[in-house]
């Protein structure tokens, strides 16, 4: 009876089919999304959606280039703990009250304690214009609260705190001062080499090695030490703290 249960087993075990790798393309000489997108028999704005490309920059296809023609079952899914619109953000970001800083921000009470507390305003009103978006969904091109992509989406919500950034993710790297990972403070920008070289994703540093942005499952919270992030993280940038903010 045993060996039958066993060999049933195994039988199971065989047939059970293994998780593919997602279908790829390699982009050739000439080819467009459009034309991929057609041979592929998908629609433009999902080819577009599995690979995180912003609208602006799909015309710059790179022959060679490698397009997911399928969703990546690998990349990590929405945080079933992000916080919605009106949440308590302190848990995010750096800038929660305790007494250590407290205490430093009764001792500085000239222009360096003015600074320190002007930044975290700055970093509170960051991350609160970012989590307001939480579930928005992916939208190839998308610059508004109906659907972004990743930089039209840091883009939207540093103009709600009057920071203008660039378009696009690698546009958007160019400018700031650059930030090591040890140093990083909530509002701070976080850039990734995903599906072209350079930084070709971005998000919103929250604290506690967290950050807000725009993937190909929405507006989402997700943590710099996931491997799919980690293997792909290009640095960070700080864009805002020379700008004013409203109270």
């Amino acid at each position: 009876m045993r060996s039958l249960l066993f060999a049933g087993a195994l039988v199971c075990a065989l047939a059970a089919p293994a998780l593919a790798a997602p279908q790829a393309h390699l982009v050739q000489p000439g080819e467009t999304l459009n034309s991929i997108a057609r041979q592929a028999n998908i629609s433009p704005e999902s080819l577009a959606r599995y690979n995180d490309l912003e609208g602006s920059r799909t015309g710059a296809l790179q022959p060679g280039q490698r397009l997911l023609l399928q969703e990546d079952a690998s990349a990590p899914a929405r945080m079933a703990t992000a916080p919605v619109e009106g949440a308590d953000v302190s848990q995010w970001t750096d800038d929660a009250p305790t007494a250590s800083k407290r205490a430093g921000a009764d001792r500085d009470d000239g222009l360096v304690g003015k600074f320190f507390a002007r930044s975290a305003a700055l970093a509170r009103e960051v991350s609160h214009a970012a989590l307001s978006f939480i579930g928005v969904p992916y939208a190839w091109g998308g610059t508004t609260a109906s659907g972004f992509d990743c930089s039209g989406y840091v883009q939207h919500v540093f103009a709600m705190i009057g920071v203008h950034l660039p378009r696009t993710a690698d546009a958007q790297y160019l400018v700031g001062q650059r930030v090591a990972s040890g140093h990083l403070q909530a509002g701070d920008l976080v850039f990734f080499q995903t599906y072209a070289p350079g930084a070709s994703h971005v998000g919103i540093y929250l604290g506690d090695g967290r950050f807000a942005h725009s993937s190909s499952h929405g507006v989402m919270v997700s943590s710099l030490s996931e491997s799919y992030w980690a293997n792909r993280y290009l640095g960070a940038k700080r864009v805002a703290a020379s700008h004013s903010f409203h109270s």
